[in-house]
């Protein structure tokens, strides 16, 4: 072998070395890359099934607590949980599984309230319940769990669409996720208390305070809950009729503020005939066990079709005798319209915003 012809084959075999190593090398798998948090839709590796939520609620405070247990469907195995969670002070959680506990954490990862639970090892696949203990303040302006001060009165009350629920409790926060909720709200002995559905018992605790324990709401989505606390004027119309689409009688209230409840009398007496034309027109009965009608003591900028419970703007509900024309024809107008919302928008919810 001529020296010119070894000297070739020693490049060449040293070529091949290089070229083995550099395959070798782009072909090693890479570092896990950090799991990073979805900045639109959470995706559906894990479902909500269920909520059981227990909130604490006085509103001459700054600051109100939680206690939240949300059944869960995991698709496959999982160290960690993305959902929502906006200004909350975590200070328990864990996930239970097949009579397990595994311990976790909490971090709120984006300012849009998408919140990681990291699980201290995998969960399987499966169904499981994620528990969480918290507090978190009550916002001063018309939003999420917001308290509202009035001639040195203290209420509080609720607007969560589209995004104000994580800022109340954890949990998966868009419309497509539609499931039952147990809610249980602990308050002061005088405080009237409503939310979706009507109150299965109340249990006087040992400081006095009221845990009001209300019944299963039908499929929901966050959004669509509503919470009334405080020393509102509760004026209860009693049931309306049933009709040639509704074969049951149908409770109706409405709350204001304290001193305001005789201006409700128009809005209530008004309802029944709104109802009944809708009612006829989509040949459904009204699709939810009672229906109060709230005047919020702030404004926030109309209505909020809250299943059972309707937030409004005073100015739509509390109509006197001198009420104007536009005014009783703004309440008709956006009570049909809220209405309606109980049909399109609570019982068919759009996936997405």
């Amino acid at each position: 072998m001529t020296k010119i012809r070894k000297l070739l084959l020693s490049n060449v075999f040293f070529l091949i070395l290089l070229a083995t190593a550099g395959c070798s090398e782009r072909s090693a798998p890479p570092a896990e890359a950090p799991a990073e948090p979805p900045v639109g839709q959470l995706g559906s590796s894990v479902m909500p099934l269920h909520y059981q939520i227990e909130l604490d609620i006085d509103p001459s405070k700054e600051r109100f607590s939680g206690n939240v247990s949300i059944d869960v469907s995991i698709d496959q195995p999982a160290d960690h949980i993305w959902l929502h969670g906006k200004n909350l002070n975590v200070t328990d959680v864990k996930l239970l599984q097949d009579g397990e506990t595994i311990a976790a954490t909490y971090e709120e990862k984006l300012d849009s309230g998408v919140a990681e639970v990291s699980l201290e090892r995998s969960a399987a696949a499966g169904e499981a319940t994620l528990t969480f203990s918290y507090d978190a303040p009550f916002n001063t302006s018309a939003n999420a769990l917001f308290k509202i001060s009035r001639d040195g009165k203290s209420y509080a009350a609720t607007q969560f669409q589209p995004t104000g629920a994580r800022q109340v409790f954890p949990g998966f926060d868009e419309p497509g996720f539609k499931v039952p909720f147990d809610l249980t709200l602990i308050t002061r002995t005088a405080d009237v208390v409503i939310t979706t559905t009507p109150e299965a018992s109340t249990t006087t605790l040992e400081d006095g305070r009221i845990a009001h324990r209300f019944e299963t709401t039908r499929p929901l989505p966050t959004y669509l809950i509503a919470i009334a606390v405080g020393p509102y004027d509760l004026v209860d119309y009693g049931v309306l009729p049933a009709t040639g689409v509704r074969t049951r009688e149908l409770p109706l209230r409405a709350l204001a503020a304290a001193g305001s409840g005789e201006k409700l009398e128009y809005a209530l007496s008004n309802t029944d005939g709104l109802l009944s034309v809708l009612e006829d027109y989509f040949g459904t009965p009204y699709p939810y066990k009672k229906l109060d009608l709230v005047a919020v003591p702030e404004s926030f900028g109309g209505a909020m079709e809250n299943v059972g419970a309707i937030m409004y703007d005073e100015y739509l509900l509390l109509l006197d005798d001198n009420a104007s024309i536009d005014q009783r024809r703004a309440y008709t107008s956006v009570h049909a319209h809220e209405l309606a919302h109980m049909w399109f928008g609570n019982l068919v919810t759009p996936r997405w915003w």
